[in-house]
C-alpha cells in the first residue's frame, strides 16, 4: 500500500503557483504548525501531531530545493552523471558542482527549450557508452515535449535508469522510539537502502533479498573475517561460481586489466575459499588506499577527466570490495536464515520520494520495510558472537547516531530524501500494533523545539 500519496499534489500545487500562491501556502503551514496544541496523551493525538510536522519538513525542504533549481543553484544529481563530458553549448547552460554529485542550471528554467534537453540527453548516452552502463539506464521514457503531470522537479533530464525508479528501505524502532541513522557528510540517512536496477521486477520475495543484500554490502564490510568459518564451509566450485559473478560486475568492468586479470587468477589458486577472500580484500583495501592517494595529488594539477576517472574508479573499488564478499556469502545457509528472519519480522510499505532530486524529471517510490522485534544489526551480531558490523559501500566512513522522530524533525533540513516520512510509516505502524507507547515518544519541550526550528525555516521563504 502507498502511504501519504495526498503529500504529491500540494508540492505540485506549489510548483505551479505564482508567488502570492505560494506565499499563501507557505503562511498556510506555518498557521498549521502554531495551531498544534503540543499535549499529547493518546495515540490519535500522537499521529497528528507527528504527521503535521513530517507533512510540513517534506514541504520545506521540497520548497528550498524548487527555489535552488530556479535560482541557478546547486543540487544533488545522480553521481553517475556528474562531470560527465558537455560540448562549449551544453557548458553554456550546465555546471556541475566541486561537490561530487552536485550540479546547477547556469539560466533560468523557462528559457530551456526541447533542443537543449535532448542535447543534454545525448550527452548522458554518450557518458553511458563511455562507463559501460547502457543496459543499466533507459533514458528515453521521459518524453521530453510532454513531461509527466505528476513531475515534481521542472527540469525535464531523465537521471534514474527508469522514469518511475524504485527503491529499498529498511527501518527498526526502538521501544523509546529511537531510529538508528547513519550521519554520513553532515546529514543523516536510514542505512541499508539503495535503487532497483531497471531490469528487476519487483516482486515482494525480491524486495526482501533486496534488502538483505543492501544491509550486508554497506553494514558489513568485515563479513571477510566474521564469516571465514562459513566461507569455508561451501564447495570451491560454488565459491568460484559467486567470484566469477562478483569479477563480472559493472564495478569490475571499471577496473584496470591488470588487476581483473589479478582477480581472475584467485579463482584458481588451491587455498581456502576463507583465505583467497581475504587476499582479494586486501589487495582491494591497497587499491582503495592508493586511489585516495591518486585523488589527493591530482587535485589542482591533473585534467579534470582524469579526476573524474580517478572518482569513479574509487567508487568501482569500494562497491566491489562490498560485493564480493556478499556475493559468496549469499550462498551460506545464515543468508538464508537472515531472508527468512525479514520475511517473517518486517512489514512493507510504499512511500514516493518526494525529495529525491538525484532522478530529476522522474520518480521514486521506496519499498519500505518496517521491522519488528529485534533490529537486523542486533539480530547479525548475536549470529557472529558478539561481532559488530562496519560500514562500508556507499556510506564508509559514517557514524551512527539513534535519533527519535522529534530528534530528527529538529534536524529535517540535514535528513536525506523523504527518510523523515519513513519514519512517520514506522511510528504509525508501532504505535498501532503495541510497540510503541505514547508516552516514551513524546515530550512537549522537545517539540516546542522543533516547532521553533520549522517555524524559522518556513518564515526564511516569506522573506525571499
Amino acid at each position: 500500500m502507498q502511504l501519504f500519496s495526498d503529500i504529491g499534489p500540494m508540492l505540485i500545487q506549489y510548483k505551479e503557483a505564482n508567488t502570492h500562491g505560494r506565499r499563501t501556502m507557505v503562511q498556510d503551514k506555518i498557521a498549521e504548525i502554531k495551531k498544534l496544541s503540543g499535549q499529547v496523551t493518546d495515540q490519535t493525538q500522537a499521529k497528528t501531531h507527528y504527521k503535521v510536522l513530517a507533512y510540513a519538513a517534506t514541504f520545506i525542504n521540497y520548497a528550498d530545493v524548487l527555489h535552488r533549481m530556479e535560482h541557478q543553484q546547486y543540487f544533488d544529481i545522480l553521481f553517475d552523471f556528474y562531470d560527465m563530458e558537455m560540448d562549449k553549448q551544453l557548458s553554456s547552460w550546465f555546471e556541475f558542482g566541486k561537490t561530487p554529485g552536485q550540479m546547477r542550471l547556469k539560466h533560468p528554467i523557462r528559457e530551456y527549450t526541447p533542443e537543449i534537453w535532448e542535447k543534454f540527453r545525448t550527452a548522458q548516452k554518450t557518458h553511458l557508452k563511455k562507463t559501460n552502463k547502457s543496459h543499466l539506464f533507459n533514458l528515453d521514457e521521459l518524453n521530453i515535449d510532454c513531461p509527466p503531470a505528476a513531475q515534481l522537479y521542472p527540469i525535464q533530464i531523465q537521471m534514474g535508469g527508469k522514469l518511475e525508479n524504485e527503491a529499498v528501505d529498511r527501518i527498526h524502532v526502538d521501544p523509546q522510539g529511537r531510529i538508528r541513522f547513519a550521519q554520513h557528510h553532515g546529514f543523516y540517512l536510514l542505512p541499508g537502502g539503495g535503487m532497483i536496477e531497471i531490469s528487476n521486477v519487483a516482486k515482494i520475495d525480491d524486495l526482501q533479498r533486496k534488502i538483505l543484500e543492501e544491509h550486508l554490502e554497506e553494514e558489513h564490510a568485515n563479513l571477510y573475517i566474521k564469516a571465514a568459518e562459513l566461507y569455508d564451509q561451501l564447495t570451491q566450485h560454488d565459491f568460484n561460481a559467486a567470484l566469477i559473478k562478483a569479477f563480472l560486475s559493472k564495478q569490475a568492468q571499471s577496473l584496470s586489466s591488470e588487476l581483473n586479470d589479478w582477480l581472475r587468477a584467485q579463482i584458481l589458486t588451491q587455498d581456502s575459499n576463507a583465505t583467497r577472500l581475504q587476499r582479494i580484500i586486501n589487495k582491494l583495501d591497497h587499491q582503495i588506499e592508493k586511489a585516495k592517494n591518486n585523488m589527493d595529488a591530482s587535485l589542482g594539477k591533473r585534467s579534470k577527466e582524469r579526476q573524474l576517472k580517478n572518482q569513479h574508479l574509487l567508487k568501482s573499488l569500494i562497491e566491489l570490495r562490498a560485493v564480493v564478499q556478499v556475493e559468496t556469502f549469499k550462498l551460506t545457509l545464515l543468508f538464508d536464515e537472515a531472508l527468512q528472519y525479514i520475511k517473517k519480522n518486517t512489514i512493507c510499505v510504499d512511500i514516493q520520494q518526494y525529495l529525491e532530486t538525484r532522478v530529476l524529471g522522474g520518480s521514486q517510490i521506496s519499498h519500505s520495510f518496517i521491522m519488528c522485534g529485534q533490529s537486523l544489526e542486533e539480530w547479525f551480531t548475536l549470529q557472529f558472537n558478539g561481532v559488530e558490523g562496519e560500514f562500508g559501500d556507499d556510506i564508509s566512513g559514517s557514524e551512527i547516531e539513534r535519533l527519535t522522530l522529534l530528534a530528527a524533525l529538529s534536524k529535517f533540513r540535514r535528513v536525506k530524501f523523504s527518510h523523515i516520512l519513513i519514519g512517520l510509516a514506522a511510528y504509525e505502524k508501532c504505535l498501532d500494533n503495541g510497540t510503541l507507547r505514547v508516552e516514551n515518544i513524546w515530550n512537549e519541550a522537545q517539540f516546542e523545539r522543533v516547532r521553533q526550528v520549522m517555524l524559522e525555516e518556513a518564515s526564511k521563504f516569506l522573506e525571499r
